[in-house]
């Protein structure tokens, strides 16, 4: 049985069930509740700037209004818990656990005389492997079967041809080795001539140049037809190159000279008696006569060149120019 006894206030109830609350709770009639009112009104504050270098982080007290109020209330519980007493008698549930049936496998409820008795297993029979018919392995089978040859494999597999011995080479006959020897010769010989023929030229300048001791050079420029006639005449201090096209020729001397196109032009072409033309390019002064000659200056060289060719003013120019 429980038996539970619940203390409460008493409270008055009359015979027709209605409950009576005591005077004291009663509001006395003709009196009315004053509302409370402040002697001075509120006044709202002016917002501000919150400084937090100034003002300090708020901190959370230790006992917040949560944890006091989780406090009041659970002093209120346990008032009223005190108040309450219950009474359970356990005779029954004894009696009805002691009727339970228990198992014995579970050791818990296993007493000393069934603790050494554990269920037994039947042991059971089992029946040999019955005799296994011969199978044939799947490489026999494999090899029986007729496999489709690759035709490539077999096509590798075939051929031999690269084992072939090479070709012997044919060897050449004696006439025909000198053949090849001469026809080599003659064309490396051919090859020295044509650079030599190219080169001659300005070898032959180069070699005056040095034994005369005169800045001597061959113009890149000449009127067409005209080429190097050799050999080059030179003396101490001048050097004369010829020019021809087979039935005309231009003579070309040079010499070493510390005149300016003024010097010349003072020392030697106004005292030749000659009627002479001045021809300026590219800032370089050429005197031109009236038989063709012409004379200039060029660096540290005197450049004098006599034609039998009817030779334009032109002409005369770009020789000047590329010497």
């Amino acid at each position: 049985k429980i038996q539970v006894t619940v203390t409460a206030p008493s409270i008055a109830e009359d015979d027709r069930g209605s409950v009576e609350v005591p005077q004291s709770s009663w509001r006395k009639p003709g009196k009315t509740h004053k509302v409370a009112r402040n002697k001075t009104p509120h006044r709202t504050q002016k917002a501000t700037t919150l400084l937090r270098s100034a003002v300090k982080k708020p901190e959370l007290k230790k006992e917040s209004k949560l944890s006091a109020v989780s406090t009041a209330l659970q002093t209120k519980i346990s008032d009223k818990a005190e108040k309450i007493t219950v009474n359970v008698s356990h005779t029954k549930l004894s009696e009805h656990a002691k009727n339970i049936e228990k198992s014995s496998l579970i050791s818990k409820f296993s007493t000393s005389a069934s603790s050494d008795s554990s269920p037994k297993l039947e042991h059971i029979h089992v029946k040999p492997n019955p005799e296994t018919r011969y199978q044939p392995r799947v490489s026999e089978f494999l090899a029986k079967t007729a496999v489709p040859e690759n035709p490539f494999d077999t096509a590798v597999e075939r051929a031999h041809s690269h084992e072939q011995p090479a070709p012997a080479r044919p060897r050449l006959s004696p006439p025909r080795l000198a053949a090849r020897f001469t026809m080599s010769i003659v064309i490396i010989v051919a090859l020295i001539s044509t650079i030599l023929y190219i080169a001659s030229p300005r070898i032959d300048v180069s070699l005056a140049a040095y034994q005369s001791t005169v800045s001597a050079s061959m113009p890149s420029w000449l009127p067409a037809g005209y080429s190097y006639r050799p050999p080059v005449d030179y003396a101490t201090g001048k050097v004369v190159l010829t020019f021809s096209n087979g039935s005309q020729t231009i003579r070309l001397g040079e010499t070493n000279t510390t005149w300016n196109s003024n010097g010349l032009l003072n020392n030697y072409v106004s005292n030749s008696g000659e009627s002479y033309t001045p021809l300026v390019s590219n800032g370089q002064i050429v005197y031109v006569f009236g038989n063709g000659d012409a004379t200039w200056i060029k660096g540290n060289v005197w450049y004098q060149l006599a034609s039998s060719a009817d030779l334009t003013n032109s002409d005369i120019q770009n020789i000047a120019a590329n010497s």
